[in-house]
């Protein structure tokens, strides 16, 4: 079966969606860290709430009505921090499609810094 036959949407992370995203990264196969391993990195609900409130940017794939992957980043640099999936769903497409607004926000940083300018748009809209 593949898990991608149902409904899939990928939308921008809200904070409500946080404890979602910890779902998600504590049972990914790859790279896979418990939330006490993260604690100790420092990355938490209330800090990933406060990157969301700063520069970092996140969107979510949703299959079925649960949260099955997810990426986030610095919308300022372009620079991803995470991207994430369950291994059910590794290889149907769901991480290129998560990490394309994050190549779209290195571009405008690139363009900009060689442009010498800030770049228009540069905000990203997923």
């Amino acid at each position: 079966m593949n898990p991608m036959s149902g409904t899939t949407n990928f939308r921008e992370v809200t904070a409500a969606d946080i404890p979602q995203l910890f779902g998600v990264r504590t049972a990914t196969h790859e790279n896979r860290l418990s939330r006490e391993e993260l604690m100790a990195m420092g990355i938490t609900e209330e800090s990933v709430a406060a990157k969301l409130t700063g520069t970092f940017k996140g969107w979510l794939c949703k299959a079925e009505g649960r949260a099955v992957g997810f990426a986030m980043g610095n919308k300022s640099t372009g620079e991803m921090w995470v991207i994430a999936a369950l291994r059910e769903y590794v290889g149907q497409g769901i991480g290129a499609t998560l990490a394309k607004p994050f190549y779209i926000m290195e571009l405008k940083q690139v363009l900009a810094k060689r442009l010498g300018r800030d770049c228009p748009g540069r905000e990203v809209h997923a």
